[in-house]
């Protein structure tokens, strides 16, 4: 049995132990953790166990225990969780582990001279080293044993993999691939190289995961953000489900993004935000206010995941009376709306695309060969469509191509967004779908290159590969200034463009240039007939360009796009502030409207780092239903809502949103 099916709201606390602590645990007892435990209520807890400095903060005869450690907090952990009925997760880390790597300095990744990697904070163990059978399984063992754990979230994993040179490393590669390891990243036979690397990771996840299972069958493995969207690979046997800590500062973009793809897993999954932030400039820290994290809370809940807060307690184990008392109200706020919203499915609507190939490609700029920051190309291309969709009032699900394989059908619109490296059969299936008329938008540079024949334009300019990287692997773009035309004003983008010529496409929209002069040899954008569907192109980097600019025209252009295509979506004339996003479900023969006010008041002028303030908003809305519902309400906060049935359509009206309300229809 899974118990992860089972919660809905959770809190991961870690110390990160250190060998300057002086006082682990030194003022936990019983009775204070079971008191603060009791005004939170979670389903489950991460309780710190080791982190990224490689220390424990529990007595191991395995590993290196702190020098400050002064109670077992662990051992108190355990027995109030058991007492309570709460379940017991560990916060350990896996592939970054300091101390051992110090101990062990043949076990850590080797650069291509044969030294520890110099341009990185990481530190990261060699996959082909003893450190999971020799340490990481036997301390995992130790802990079961001796605590009775009920899972472990395995930080400082995926996203610290990182290529090796070492002996072991190179000899592997070239007896299975026949070649040298290649050390430049320009080099035809890097990917190789990287997926060598991720499968050796694979590999050891499900060994380990296999031997906490083999030791407890119902304690649960996860490896952190493995089969998120910053990890996109095909899922395989071995971990239990699906979790990731969101960005600190830009947690509402993280929790939209991933949200909407992980709905779409065959595990169940869960997403933790931070309960504090740094702003842009990370310097210090404070404190989320209770609306933040609420917020953030219901973006995550609204797609169906689990929501959990990360919070740092004291070194002496003692967690904030404050945050305890904060953290109780949004337990309240998740419970009250979970049974909706938990394990209900996404009404499919609008596919959008993301495509592994383009992800890995991305990978060349950064150190790591797993889980991308949210400022790489990738990610920022993801959360642009993500806004533009959510901020339109338009529903949607994410998918990669093989797990979209076969269900095109069910959709009427499929968005590929500023990607191209997909394989010839993915090619095929989207000019079949439309042709038997369903529509697409296609963006980025090479899509006059690559859906040429689709989108009735030409392109025979080179292929625009991924953008370069600098000597500390942070990218280098190349952008230019333009204008594009959308409801008799104009909007700017800030992106590179590609000339296409229109072979069969009518032209919709041109770049205009700084000058204000009309570019014919540019379309911007085009519309084309192929077959009964529409194939829509879109000349640049159009999605990523909004997550960097957020220009309200921008935003309108895509809407006119949509007004354009014309669909017949389940619902329809959705009035509300840009800032009001729904969440389309259904669950046992209801439909399921989430409705998140993601609005706020902030002391930032620039992005919500703070959120201080959520102004309300009133929502209207008309819905197709074939016949009158047997009932309508509006949960958790059933008296401010109004509807009426006529002519096919439910047409609500909800006042006062506040931050989230669920709209369930009963058919």
């Amino acid at each position: 049995m899974n118990w992860h099916d089972n919660v809905d709201f959770g809190i991961h606390y870690d110390i990160h132990a250190n060998k300057n602590n002086t006082e682990l645990g030194s003022k936990l007892t019983y009775d204070n953790l079971k008191q603060s435990l009791e005004i939170i209520k979670p389903d489950w807890i991460q309780c710190d166990c080791k982190g990224h400095a490689g220390y424990t903060s529990w007595p191991t005869e395995v590993g290196f225990p702190s020098p400050g450690i002064v109670k077992d907090a662990l051992k108190i952990h355990s027995q109030v969780c058991h007492d309570l009925g709460i379940k017991l997760g560990m916060h350990y880390s896996g592939v970054f582990d300091i101390a051992c790597l110090d101990a062990h300095p043949d076990w850590e990744v080797k650069d291509p001279e044969g030294n520890r990697w110099g341009k990185t904070i990481l530190r990261s163990v060699c996959q082909n080293s003893p450190y999971y059978d020799e340490y990481m399984i036997p301390q995992l063992m130790e802990i079961i044993e001796k605590y009775d754990v009920d899972g472990f979230w395995v930080d400082g994993d995926g996203w610290s993999l990182m290529p090796c040179y070492c002996d072991r490393c190179r000899e592997d590669f070239k007896a299975k691939y026949g070649i040298d390891a290649p050390t430049d990243r320009n080099d035809p036979n890097w990917h190789t190289f990287a997926w060598y690397h991720r499968k050796l990771f694979m590999a050891n996840t499900k060994k380990v995961a296999d031997a906490v299972h083999n030791k407890k069958p119902e304690c649960l493995y996860i490896s952190n953000w493995l089969y998120t969207y910053g990890a996109p690979l095909d899922e395989e046997p071995g971990t239990d489900y699906i979790s990731g800590d969101l960005n600190p500062t830009f947690g509402q973009m993280s929790a939209l993004l991933e949200g909407h793809f992980l709905t779409n897993r065959q595990r169940d999954w869960d997403l933790m935000t931070w309960g504090f932030s740094a702003g842009d400039a990370n310097i210090t820290r404070e404190t989320k206010s209770i609306l933040h994290l609420t917020q953030e809370c219901a973006l995550i809940l609204s797609a169906g995941g689990a929501c959990m807060i990360y919070d740092r307690p004291w070194e002496n184990g003692l967690l904030n009376d404050w945050t305890c008392n904060d953290y109780g109200k949004i337990s309240k706020f998740v419970k009250d709306r979970a049974d909706i919203s938990r394990h209900s499915n996404s009404v499919r609507q609008i596919g959008v695309i993301i495509n592994p190939d383009d992800y890995f490609d991305d990978t060349k700029v950064l150190p790591n060969l797993l889980d991308l920051n949210i400022k790489q190309p990738f990610m920022r291309k993801g959360i642009g469509a993500s806004q533009l969709l959510s901020e339109n009032h338009y529903h949607f699900d994410i998918f990669t191509p093989s797990m979209i394989k076969g269900k095109l059908d069910d959709f009427q619109l499929i968005i590929i967004n500023d990607q191209y490296r997909f394989d010839d059969e993915f090619i095929k299936n989207i000019s079949e779908y439309v042709e038997k008329g369903g529509k697409v938008i296609i963006s980025g540079l090479n899509a006059g290159r690559v859906f040429g024949d689709l989108l009735g334009v030409k392109d025979d300019s080179p292929l625009v590969q991924s953008e370069k990287m600098d000597e500390n692997f942070n990218p280098v773009r190349s952008n230019t200034w333009f204008n594009v035309e959308v409801n008799d004003r104009m909007t700017g983008m800030f992106c590179p463009y590609s000339h296409v010529e229109s072979t069969e496409a009518e032209v919709y929209k041109y770049v205009i240039k700084s000058n204000w002069k009309v570019d014919e040899s540019a379309p911007f954008i085009t519309f084309n007939k192929y077959g009964k569907g529409v194939a829509v192109g879109i000349y640049s980097e159009f999605f990523t360009n909004y997550q960097d600019t957020n220009f309200p025209q921008t935003r309108a252009l895509f809407d006119e796009i949509m007004k354009k295509l014309s669909f017949d979506f389940i619902i329809k004339d959705f009035e509300s502030p840009f800032y009001v996003f729904y969440n389309l479900r259904e669950k046992d023969e209801k439909l399921i409207v989430n409705l998140v006010n993601t609005g706020s008041v902030s002391s930032s002028i620039d992005r919500p780092f703070m959120v201080e303030d959520i102004p309300s908003a009133n929502v209207k809305f008309k819905i197709k239903i074939d016949k009158e519902p047997k009932n309508v309400e509006l949960v958790p906060n059933s008296t401010n809502i109004a509807y009426e049935y006529s002519d096919g359509y439910l047409t609500v009206y909800v006042k006062d949103l506040y931050i989230m309300e669920s709209v369930v229809i009963d058919l």
